[in-house]
């Protein structure tokens, strides 16, 4: 099977989470996986690192074609994956290397007992609905884009008016509220 990896790339990620991703890289190796980098990421992990799993991946500037893409951080780190391949309709499977996930449901200590099922097939994939929200400029400070799963919470900030939030789905209009905020 084909992976691809996504990681955390923040600066003050620990010693211990670039350990894990490491970790997870060996074990898709030891499994017969072949593995995919993004460039920046596998330039943003330590040395050390890099000369352990280097000559076991490939590095990749676009997403190529894989069978499973993994996150490994947290349920922040798994929000950011899941847009960066929401068209491509790649299952992502979220390695959790912090204390609480609830979409990066794998624990780290789970890995390589986890990377044996997927090799084996022996997994189901959970459909989500990857939501995409945007801001038109009227938007204080600016216009952003931002995605999320199953649901977006709208909420005002600073200011005891209403909100008038207009929605569309797939650039057709629904209906407009006015409200203090919308899930």
């Amino acid at each position: 099977m084909k992976f691809a990896l996504f990681g955390s790339m923040f600066p003050d990620r620990s010693a211990r989470t670039e350990e894990q991703i490491g970790g997870v890289c060996l074990s898709i190796i030891r499994c017969g996986g072949e593995l995919y980098l993004p460039e920046s990421f596998f330039h943003s992990l330590p040395g050390h690192i890099q000369y352990r799993i280097g000559p076991f991946c490939e590095l990749v500037e676009t997403l190529p074609p894989v069978d499973m893409v993994l996150s490994v951080g947290g349920d922040g780190t798994f929000l950011r994956t899941a847009a960066t391949v929401a068209d491509s309709g790649i299952p992502v499977l979220g390695i959790n290397t912090g204390r609480l996930g609830f979409l990066a449901a794998i624990n780290y200590s789970d890995v390589d007992e986890t990377m044996q099922e997927v090799m084996r097939k022996d997994f189901k994939v959970e459909e989500r609905s990857l939501l995409k929200l945007t801001t038109d400029e009227t938007f204080p400070p600016d216009s952003f884009n931002a995605h999320a799963l199953n649901e977006v919470a709208v909420l005002k900030q600073d200011t005891a008016s209403m909100l008038s939030i207009h929605a569309y789905i797939n650039n057709d209009y629904l209906t407009s509220y006015q409200a203090d905020g919308l899930v």
